[in-house]
């Protein structure tokens, strides 16, 4: 996928109304895998039936499911990358309420350089202020 196109398919995850793209992604980190979140849909929502075809009960009662998803957001600006976050996102604010920690920080660092990967062979321009963050969550 060339930097056109993933610029495109991140403006289809946004969900700002202002100009900004702000793409929506969920990172599998035992299979090394990115899905982007469709704006009609939630992290939460996307997890449940997407990817794990599971329900929200079954999920808060076994949130262990879940502990390899970790969310995280491409800011995009002039057709640049302006920042990365990783590990927090609508699934981990759900989450958190249920398991303390939800992820542990091998999967979250494992998610973080595997999309940092993802983004550079894109081959789109990284803005020179670019921010690559991580977020903990306990």
């Amino acid at each position: 996928m060339d930097c056109k196109e993933f610029i495109e398919l991140l403006e289809s995850t946004t969900k700002r109304s202002h100009g900004e793209i702000a793409g929506r992604i969920i990172i599998d980190s035992k299979k090394l895998k990115w899905y982007p979140v469709p704006s009609n849909i939630n992290h939460p929502e996307f997890v449940e039936k997407v990817l794990l075809k599971m329900s929200k009960t079954e999920i808060e009662n076994n949130p262990e499911k879940a502990e390899h998803l970790v969310g995280a957001a491409v800011f995009i600006e002039d057709n640049s990358i302006k920042s990365l976050l990783t590990g927090i996102s609508g699934l981990e604010t759900w989450l958190r309420t249920f398991k303390k920690p939800i992820h542990n920080k091998k999967d979250v660092t494992a998610a973080h350089v595997f999309i940092l990967g993802i983004l550079t062979k894109t081959g789109c321009n990284f803005m020179s202020n670019f921010k690559a963050e991580v977020v903990y969550l306990w």
